[in-house]
């Protein structure tokens, strides 16, 4: 009987020891459901619950820093020849993938997509984005004949060597050897108008340029040719990023997705941005993107021929501006819808480009230069298809908004 008793007693206490044990793993575990929750959803700028989702289309704009960040992007791998290769670059992002990287499903680039059905599975686009003018520059730098190397191919040396037209020779050695020249034939024929020529004069050859309606001894027309490369009515081949520009990018993603987000990378900011959009990813925004591949040059540091914005006459870069109204308005578009941005950011970046065109805001600009709303097909080279229409319906609200 005494054995029953202390058995049943010892029975009773288990009972009690486990209950215990279990109420306090279910408050335990409740809790720190509870944390996560709250912690998923405290983050910046809604949280990183909100981009749960989010899958990525990398729009890479020539001349913006773009290379140097897809090197940080697993999707760089579908770039690669072969299986193999494609294999062997994807186990370099194994361990310690940023969550950015596993955002991106896509890259698109000079036309080129990869891989080719991912546009329509983004659920956003990544932009690398450059002041328009400091972008210019470094294309020209980059195309430049005497920066043509044996031992570092580049834009400069294909220029060089294709034999199919004579538009790189005809550009930067019959018209524009220095950037001073190019920025020279953009200039009033009078200092003292007080409009420079518009866009439609402009593309016409019959504004007020210095140079609009003359040729040189070889019977190029310099202004002209500067107009059109400006505008993105380029070869496709030979002008190179200057073509493949801000319009055409935003005419093949954003104007036909207008719904999904818009990321960008500022060229001028890009370690910064990239850990702030990792931040709100849900990432770790202490990562060191700058240590985790290479940063691609091109060996300017070897060029020849240097040119800055800085080294250039501040007086004659409105009329650039001017003539570039379209990756103005693109870029100021970008900035301002950029979901990764404060308020700030967006304003530095716009201000530091208005200030070369020496205005204060779009508004004073459009005024400035006579800019007019007039949609535009594509010229013959600019699309394979031709179905694209170039639009500015979306972007010309854009004056309005103050940055």
């Amino acid at each position: 009987m005494r054995k029953a008793v202390k058995l049943l007693t010892t029975i009773l206490a288990l009972l009690v020891v486990y209950t215990i044990a279990w109420s306090w793993t279910v408050i335990s575990f409740t809790t720190r459901k509870t944390a996560l929750q709250e912690s998923s959803t405290s983050n910046s700028r809604g949280g990183a619950a909100l981009y749960d989702s989010t899958a990525m289309i990398f729009v890479h704009v020539g001349k913006t820093g773009g290379e140097t960040i897809k090197w940080r992007l697993q999707v760089i791998c579908e770039l690669r020849g072969s299986k193999r290769k494609k294999a062997r670059c994807k186990e370099q992002f194994s361990l310690g993938e940023s969550l950015l990287s596993r955002r991106v499903i896509g890259y698109t680039h000079c036309g080129s997509q990869r891989p080719r059905k991912s546009m329509e599975s983004a659920t956003s686009f990544l932009v690398s984005i450059r002041d328009p003018i400091d972008r210019l520059v470094s294309w020209f730098q980059y195309m430049h004949p005497l920066n043509c190397s044996p031992e570092r191919p580049s834009g400069a040396c294909n220029l060089k060597k294709d034999t199919s037209s004579t538009w790189g020779v005809d550009f930067f050695q019959t018209c524009f050897p220095t950037m001073d020249r190019l920025l020279d034939v953009l200039q009033p024929a009078s200092s003292s108008s007080s409009n420079l020529p518009s866009l439609t004069e402009a593309a016409g050859g019959t504004g007020s340029n210095q140079a609009a309606n003359t040729t040189n001894a070889n019977n190029v027309d310099c202004a002209t040719m500067a107009i059109r490369a400006l505008q993105g009515n380029g070869p496709r081949v030979q002008s190179n990023h200057l073509h493949f520009n801000y319009f055409y990018n935003y005419n093949r993603t954003i104007l036909v997705y207008p719904e999904r987000d818009v990321w960008v990378v500022r060229q001028e900011s890009l370690w910064p941005d990239l850990k702030q959009i990792e931040t709100l990813l849900g990432g770790d925004g202490s990562r060191k993107f700058e240590h985790e591949g290479p940063i691609i040059t091109h060996a300017s540091e070897k060029f020849p021929y240097k040119i800055k914005t800085a080294d250039l006459n501040a007086a004659h870069l409105p009329a650039v501006c001017c003539t570039m109204r379209d990756e103005v308005l693109v870029y100021a578009y970008l900035l301002h819808n950029a979901v990764n941005l404060e308020a700030v950011q967006k304003q530095t970046s716009m201000n530091n480009l208005l200030s070369k065109c020496g205005v204060n805001s779009l508004q004073e600009l459009s005024n400035t230069c006579g800019w007019k709303n007039k949609k535009k097909k594509p010229e013959g080279n600019d699309d394979k298809d031709g179905k694209v229409i170039r639009r500015l319906d979306e972007l010309w609200p854009m004056l309005d908004i103050k940055f």
